[in-house]
């Protein structure tokens, strides 16, 4: 499995393109319009991972939304959810990531919760490092 963060009107030909010289793969991208959209691609090894969806998480309250794909191997159901968090080393930047990371947090301890999906994993760009000021609070919900 992959994530790609794509920019531009041309994700998902350049996706299209990737996945062509990978033979058994395939890819989703619910909004192929660029990371401030969405426009993460999703890519699976058809023969080892079953897609069951892709959709976005958005909030209000986020920069980008969330990619949420829903996969199965071998009987277990996951759900990645492939974020891209606020870049920028300004305090408004920091509580940017805090915040996101507590909405994401929420949002996944919510499909724990109300679905019979309990293995989670949650990938992307952070922005975030663990020498920055407000690291441990923004890593401190997972």
């Amino acid at each position: 499995m992959a994530l790609r963060g794509l920019a531009g009107g041309a994700a998902a030909r350049r996706s299209e393109a990737l996945v062509a010289r990978l033979p058994g793969w395939q890819y989703a991208m619910p909004d192929p319009e660029g990371s401030a959209n969405g426009g993460i691609a999703v890519l699976w090894n058809e023969s080892v991972v079953h897609s069951e969806t892709t959709t976005l998480f958005t909030d209000g309250r986020l920069i980008r939304p969330v990619v949420r794909a829903v996969f199965e191997v071998n009987g277990t159901r996951f759900a990645l959810h492939a974020v891209h968090l606020k870049a920028g080393l300004a305090p408004v930047d920091e509580q940017a990531r805090v915040q996101a990371a507590g909405i994401i947090e929420g949002n996944v301890r919510n499909l724990v919760d109300t679905t019979d999906i309990d293995r989670i994993l949650v990938l992307g760009d952070f922005n975030e490092d663990f020498d920055d000021d407000r690291a441990a609070e923004m890593f401190a919900v997972w």
